[in-house]
């Protein structure tokens, strides 16, 4: 994945900044489709190569970052209790 020129960031980490559901989606959909490996550092002056999960306060792209890592283990994702549609 390319470096954003000006701020060094990849469009992966841009997308985990994002507050709304729309960025969580995007999270999902370049892990899921694209192979982008969740566990990835940004490398921008400043940024002490923080990881999408430190650099993240939105709750559905963090509960997308936890399920894939359980399937990464073997392990079944954690349930929401909510009847919203799955990452």
């Amino acid at each position: 994945m390319k470096w954003i020129v000006h701020t060094r960031y990849t469009p992966f980490h841009r997308a985990c900044w994002g507050k709304n559901e729309r960025h969580a989606t995007l999270v999902a959909m370049m892990i899921d489709e694209l192979n982008v490996d969740p566990s990835m550092p940004a490398h921008p002056p400043g940024s002490m190569s923080k990881t999408c999960r430190g650099m993240t306060t939105n709750k559905r792209t963090i509960k997308v970052l936890e399920d894939r890592e359980a399937l990464k283990k073997g392990a079944e994702p954690a349930k929401s209790g909510s009847s919203e549609n799955e990452l």
